[in-house]
């Protein structure tokens, strides 16, 4: 995606935002609060909203590379049972 909104130098860009049909620069500035820009416009994000949502992004991320959790995975037991077949020959 190409990002055709410049942010000022004091921010710090982390990625893209959509929010409904707007969108922007997903940015932090220096005392660590959620902004997305859009043109010359900065809006203040709700910032628990923001962690939740990078957080389960992370987890996406974490999941298409193969780390699976250890307790999102199944317990699998496998029981081997003996079966005799007993062969008669007919004649």
């Amino acid at each position: 995606m190409r990002a055709f909104v410049v942010a000022p130098m004091k921010l710090k860009v982390i990625g893209a935002v959509y929010i409904g049909q707007e969108y922007g620069l997903l940015a932090t500035n220096s005392e660590g609060v959620y902004l997305r820009v859009n043109g010359s416009q900065s809006v203040n994000l709700d910032q628990r909203e923001v962690q939740r949502a990078l957080f389960a992004a992370r987890e996406v991320c974490r999941l298409k590379e193969g780390h699976v959790p250890k307790a999102s995975s199944p317990k699998v037991i496998i029981r081997r049972s003996r079966r005799v077949v007993h062969v008669t020959s007919v004649q």
